[in-house]
């Protein structure tokens, strides 16, 4: 991971994001940053985002269909629905996500990793209470668990 400074245009988009209950957009973000620093731009915020995210100070989520959304706490999954878009915490405390993350990179070997990001991905609670979504209607996709899609992101 690259380490550079910690600028006052950092340190505003940094604590935007931490001030956050949700896990906020660049535009979000931004609006934030601006009540810290009032005359950082956009651009400005990108960047920062895309340097903090690189740093190992942010993680970036994208979501099923919106922009990538970003959370300064690190040590936890998030499940995204394929639906409507929601991204929420999965609690820290029911998964040692840590752990985990130490003994994917173990078993990676060679390969440099850059991030472990583990999302799940499927339908919340209320996309599934709208679609009429049951234990049954899984059952019926063949042994696809299409209620519990788990997958474990490499990215860069």
């Amino acid at each position: 991971m690259a380490r550079s400074r910690l600028t006052k245009q950092k340190r505003a988009v940094l604590e935007a994001v931490l001030r956050s209950r949700t896990h906020p957009d660049a535009a979000a973000v931004y609006q934030e940053a601006r009540s810290l620093l009032p005359r950082i731009s956009l651009g400005t915020v990108y960047r920062c985002l895309e340097s903090l995210t690189e740093e190992g100070k942010l993680l970036r989520i994208q979501g099923a269909k919106e922009a990538a959304r970003y959370d300064a706490k690190l040590d936890h999954a998030h499940r995204i629905c394929q639906r409507c878009g929601i991204i929420e915490d999965v609690a820290g405390d029911q998964i040692q996500i840590s752990d985990l993350s130490r003994q994917l990179v173990t078993a990676a070997g060679s390969f440099q990793v850059r991030e472990v990001a583990i999302e799940l991905r499927g339908l919340c609670a209320a996309c599934q209470e709208q679609l009429g979504f049951s234990e049954a209607a899984a059952e019926d996709l063949g042994g696809i668990q299409a209620k519990r899609n788990t997958q474990i992101s490499w990215n860069r």
